[in-house]
């Protein structure tokens, strides 16, 4: 759930990494999740994972960095838009962050670019103070995030 989630794969002896999953930010109901690499049918489950453990775990406003993201094909979409509706059901909200024009277009093409929930750019300051990941057991400081984001569009 929280820390760092990877996939690699072997391709004639070398290693690469295929997706990084890392939630960079964690409070009591709210998480922000940094996604680097590739998101396609042999990563997305570990995505939807991460993410339907934070919404498990009562943080119900999850926020989606993109912005390291190289590729991203249906499955991934698909598993995004369910955790959405998820987030939406428990009355919380995912917001994806980072979107490049690459993304935004399959975002687009699969027709969910209206649906989902997209910021525009942001930088660290628009976040309010929530617990490190590494002191996880302390209480949350003050603050919330925004829970109400404007739909793309």
């Amino acid at each position: 759930m929280t820390g760092v989630a990877s996939r690699t794969a072997s391709n004639l002896g070398r290693t690469r990494e295929l997706v990084s999953i890392e939630t960079t930010r964690l409070g009591d109901r709210q998480a922000q999740i940094k996604v680097r690499g590739n998101l396609d049918v042999s990563t997305a489950a570990a995505l939807w994972a991460v993410l339907q453990s934070h919404l498990a775990a009562g943080r119900r406003f999850l926020r989606l960095d993109l912005s390291a993201l190289s590729f991203l094909d249906t499955a991934a979409v698909a598993a995004i838009v369910e955790v959405h509706h998820e987030a939406l059901y428990r009355r919380g909200t995912l917001v994806l962050v980072g979107v490049n024009e690459r993304v935004a277009r399959v975002l687009a093409l699969t027709g969910v670019g209206e649906t989902l929930f997209v910021a525009g750019p942001r930088s660290d300051a628009d976040f309010a103070p929530a617990i490190p990941v590494e002191n996880e057991g302390q209480a949350a400081l003050p603050g919330s995030w925004p829970t109400s984001p404007t739909p793309s569009g």
